[in-house]
């Protein structure tokens, strides 16, 4: 049985904690296209398959629990560091505003993604 756990981390870790998150997804991903491989190319359609196919199953759940949780600490982020609106300021300037903070963070990810491949 699988259980949530809540942990508070500073801000400006959320780049590195999400660029670690999205490296697990990689390497899950691909351990499923060489298990989808493996079933297409066997012509095993016996208890083996099926064990790979259970096996293929759970790395899917895993991959899909991972991006949830990634979502919820992007969702987080953005909701309580994006710049709140002021009724009385210039909604353009304020989109632009999020908008440049939201590259940034994209860039910060990235950066931590090509990093971890050299």
């Amino acid at each position: 049985m699988k259980v949530k756990i809540s942990y508070t981390i500073e801000s400006n870790k959320i780049p590195k904690v999400i660029s670690e998150m999205a490296s697990d997804v990689l390497s899950k991903a691909k351990e499923l296209v060489s298990l989808c491989e493996e079933l297409s190319e066997s012509g095993d359609h016996g208890v083996n398959s099926l064990s790979k196919t259970t096996t293929a199953k759970m790395i899917s759940s895993d991959i899909m629990e991972t991006t949830a949780d990634m979502e919820g600490v992007l969702t987080g982020f953005l909701a309580n560091f994006s710049p709140k609106p002021d009724p009385t300021g210039d909604q353009e300037v304020q989109m632009k505003e999020a908008m440049e903070k939201v590259e940034q963070l994209s860039k910060a990810v990235k950066g931590l993604g090509e990093n971890a491949d050299a």
